[in-house]
C-alpha cells in the first residue's frame, strides 16, 4: 500500500490529482494507494509528499518536510512562472521534483514516475545548520506583520518611524529577493506563511 499526503488549497485540483495518481498507481505499477492530509505525522510515514507552493513559498524553511521518511518522494506544484528560485531552496526542499499546475498529465505521470522509482534510494541527511533558507531582518519582519494585517502604507511607515519611500524600497527589496513579481503574489506569501506560523 502507497501512502500518499497532499497538501493544496484548491479543492479541485487535490480531487483530480487523487484519481490520477490512484489511476497511475493502479496501472502502472499494480499498487493500491492510501490519501491523508498534510501533518507531521502523515508526513512521517507517506511514500509521497505532494505539496504547493506560492510564489516566493520555496525560500522559506518548510519544518513539516523534516519529519518525511529518508526514501520518500516529493512533488512540489507551483502556479506562478517565477516562484522557482533555485540558489536559495532550503536544504529541506533541494531534493524536491516540481510541476507546474499547468503541465500535462503526461508530464507529471512522468516525473512520478522517475521519482517512484528513486524511493528506493536513500535522500542524504540535511544539515539545517548549512541551510541557504531566507532569515529576514526584524525591519522585513515587522513589515510582513504589517502587510498581512492589512495596514496601509502610511500607517506602516508611522509605525515603523520611517518614510512611505522606504517601506516601498523595503517591499521591493523583499519581492526582489524572493523573485516575487507583484503585490497580489507578496500578499498571498505573507497569509500562507502566516497560516503556518512563521
Amino acid at each position: 500500500m502507497l501512502k500518499i499526503v497532499i497538501e493544496d488549497n484548491n479543492i479541485l485540483f487535490r480531487a483530480g490529482m487523487e484519481l490520477y495518481l490512484r489511476n497511475f498507481f493502479v496501472s502502472h505499477k499494480q499498487m493500491q494507494v492510501e490519501f491523508y492530509d498534510f501533518t507531521e505525522e502523515s508526513v512521517s510515514q507517506a511514500d509521497i509528499i505532494i505539496k504547493s507552493f506560492v510564489a516566493g513559498e520555496t525560500a522559506f524553511c518548510q519544518p513539516t518536510l523534516n519529519y518525511r521518511k529518508k526514501n520518500s518522494f516529493i512533488l512540489g506544484v507551483y502556479t506562478d512562472a517565477n516562484i522557482l528560485k533555485q540558489s536559495i531552496l532550503p536544504l529541506c526542499i533541494k531534493d524536491i521534483a516540481y510541476v507546474n499546475r499547468s503541465d500535462s498529465l503526461c508530464k507529471i505521470g512522468d516525473i512520478l514516475f522517475k521519482g517512484v522509482n528513486r524511493i528506493k534510494q536513500e535522500v542524504p541527511l540535511r544539515n539545517c545548520f548549512n541551510c541557504k533558507c531566507v532569515k529576514l531582518t526584524q525591519k522585513q519582519s515587522d513589515l510582513m506583520s504589517l502587510i498581512v494585517a492589512g495596514v496601509s502604507t502610511q500607517q506602516i511607515a508611522i509605525k515603523l518611524e520611517i518614510s512611505e519611500k522606504t517601506v516601498y524600497a523595503h517591499k521591493a527589496n523583499l519581492m526582489a529577493r524572493l523573485g516575487i513579481k507583484s503585490e497580489c503574489q507578496l500578499v498571498r506569501l505573507l497569509n500562507t506563511l502566516n497560516k503556518q506560523h512563521y
